[in-house]
């Protein structure tokens, strides 16, 4: 028997399984599947994005226990912005084959996944500042990369998702209030320059340079400050 453990509402289907799966399931709702789960740990309905993470050691101790009662997990599905880190952690505390902590952390952290992008220096990148750089420096960071004339500003966490704690600042003063604002919350954060223009958004999976699956762009358009609605080209 296979042991597959399936964490947040991670895209799943019937397909995935046989007669010969068990399947373990951590997070709000258990995937639509006629297959019942063999064990379920349910977190509480209302949770952020970081979550998951901040859960770790309750979900280790609960696959302590699928380990212990059924036997080694082969398999850990975790395809969700909410849940790639923790599945991650888990394949590396107990070996299982899959992306490991290292793999995707690119994929959820803002700071790094500009970083990577602006290492390649093959697609245009708004300017920015974020991680260690930021975290010790501050304001004297900021005014390194930015001059006065460059604001507005946008002020993200770094790993983030629905445009929860995004601010579009107008001047030093309050980009200092809410970078203040997100240092008690214990939020990493990183600033970079705020673009007035429209923003081609494409989702998909690129293998070789060539895209396999990808979903129909779309056109967003960044509003000015003061009429900025959600938009995905903030969270990104």
């Amino acid at each position: 028997m296979r042991n597959v453990l399936i964490i947040g509402d991670s895209h799943v289907g019937s397909d995935f399984f046989d007669m010969d799966t068990r399947w373990f399931y951590i997070g709000k709702e258990p995937p639509a599947l006629e297959l019942a789960a063999c064990k379920r740990l349910c977190l509480a309905a209302n949770f952020d994005v970081e979550q998951y993470d901040k859960k770790l050691l309750e979900i280790l101790i609960f696959c302590d226990e699928i380990v212990f009662e059924f036997g080694r997990i082969d398999y850990v599905i975790a395809n969700t912005e909410y849940s790639i880190l923790c599945g991650a952690a888990v394949r590396d505390h107990y070996g299982i084959s899959g992306r490991r902590l290292s793999d995707v952390v690119v994929f959820r952290n803002k700071f790094l996944m500009k970083s990577a992008i602006a290492q390649q220096a093959k697609v245009a990148t708004s300017r920015f500042v974020g991680g260690e750089q930021l975290a010790t420096k501050g304001m004297i960071a900021v005014s390194e990369v930015f001059a006065s004339s460059d604001y507005p500003l946008v002020l993200k966490a770094a790993s983030q998702a629905g445009s929860r704690h995004v601010y579009v600042t107008q001047d030093a003063m309050e980009l200092g209030q809410k970078m203040h604002e997100l240092q008690i919350l214990g939020v990493e954060y990183l600033v970079e320059q705020f673009v007035d223009a429209p923003v081609i958004h494409i989702d998909g999976v690129c293998r070789g340079g060539s895209y396999c699956l990808s979903v129909l762009p779309g056109t967003w358009m960044i509003a000015m400050p003061g009429s900025m609605k959600r938009s995905p080209c903030l969270r990104c």
